[in-house]
């Protein structure tokens, strides 16, 4: 059952759309199981599903087996009618349907400066390149300087975003940035040093057995890991780690066992309107306790907003909130009631009214439409 060989057994578990511009409602999806990959197309006005190309005949025309078709970066144009795609180095484009592969030329390489960056993060402007080397924060100027934001970067107390990881690659930090037009932005950070670590006889595998460790607190442990929330500005190099201290061990954002934190729109931080503030949710170790805090990002001082205990448990994952109003409320998915509903702030946490009650939990805030005052969720 490790995430490294059941995924071979494992597969897509669900459509992850890719919608089409010019097209309302069309989407394309890429679906996996033991047969291959298939890329399907799908028209939801006509009930319609249907490959986007023949596999095995793209396979043909491009001269490769079909168990060596691995297409890159596959794209359907506006209108979709066209699509374009990368394989072995090489960019094409076809049509839709009957993919007659078009050649466009060599994918463009990779400059020797930009080499190891994949996962790194540019700024809205574009003027600015954010990523993680030997575990701190780099940022690349528009000349090509390139500066260090953090120096104590270490194996247990790193910048990337799954620095323990014992079964993939690891991966640049998630960098949020603070509106359209700033050079500000937020990373969150781990600090296991001094944890126990436990450990797994891997088995299953051929040759001998072996082992594999990471770091995890226990109950009674004196030092327990340090979730940390830091903000940067890419411009002027400076640094500022909020006072997000709350309870011994506790969690920034929420806890998600698919990953969670990849995820930008689910980390449980969320910048105010006019990128000033950072509101965030804080969580304790017992999973008994939980705030939602502001922080100002002038004077790094942080106040909480609302406080909510249960002697039972209280949901750790997916925290939903959304300013409202122009940032003068808030809406909290709260279990007050012991369902999940929806709750009006106003900017000081005060509750205002309920939004939503009924016996049904509210799962996620899809909209907000201020001037009619509604919500989709």
């Amino acid at each position: 059952f490790a995430p490294w060989t059941i995924s071979d057994w494992v597969h897509d578990l669900q459509v992850r759309p890719n919608w089409i511009e010019d097209t309302p409602g069309h989407f394309w999806y890429r679906f996996t199981d033991s047969a291959g990959t298939r890329y399907m197309l799908v028209e939801p006005e006509r009930s319609a599903r249907r490959p986007l190309f023949d596999p095995a005949d793209l396979a043909r025309r491009l001269e490769v087996a079909p168990d060596a078709l691995a297409l890159d970066s596959v794209e359907v144009l506006p209108g979709g009618r066209r699509l374009r795609f990368s394989h072995a180095g090489h960019r094409y484009a076809c049509t839709v349907g009957r993919c007659v592969p078009q050649h466009l030329g060599a994918v463009p390489a990779v400059p020797p400066a930009e080499a190891g960056l994949q996962s790194a993060s540019r700024s809205p402007d574009g003027r600015y390149l954010v990523f993680v080397r030997d575990h701190n924060l780099f940022v690349r100027d528009p000349d090509g300087t390139e500066r260090a934001l953090s120096t104590d970067g270490e194996p247990l107390n790193s910048f990337e975003m799954d620095p323990l990881s014992v079964y993939e690659s690891r991966e640049g930090t998630v960098v949020n940035w603070l509106g359209d037009g700033s050079n500000r932005f937020f990373v969150q950070r781990w600090d296991w040093r001094g944890v126990g670590q436990d450990h797994a006889i891997v088995s299953h595998e051929e040759g001998r057995p072996y082992v594999v460790s990471w770091p995890t607190s226990h109950a009674g442990d004196e030092r327990l890991q340090h979730h940390q929330l830091w903000v940067f500005d890419a411009e002027a190099g400076t640094a500022m780690q909020i006072a997000a201290d709350r309870w011994p061990g506790q969690m920034i954002g929420h806890t998600d066992l698919g990953g969670g934190f990849r995820r930008n729109s689910a980390t449980g931080v969320y910048p105010s309107l006019d990128g000033q503030s950072l509101y965030f949710v804080r969580i304790a170790r017992a999973y008994k306790e939980r705030e939602l805090a502001v922080a100002d990002l002038a004077t790094g001082a942080v106040r909480v907003l609302i406080h909510e205990s249960d002697p039972i448990h209280i949901d750790i994952r997916y925290s939903e909130f959304a300013q409202i109003n122009g940032g003068a409320q808030f809406l909290w998915l709260t279990q007050r009631d012991g369902w999940k509903h929806l709750d009006r702030h106003d900017a000081e946490g005060r509750r205002i009214n309920p939004v939503t009650s009924g016996d049904f939990v509210v799962d996620r805030i899809i909209a907000v439409d201020d001037r009619r005052q509604e919500v989709i969720f």
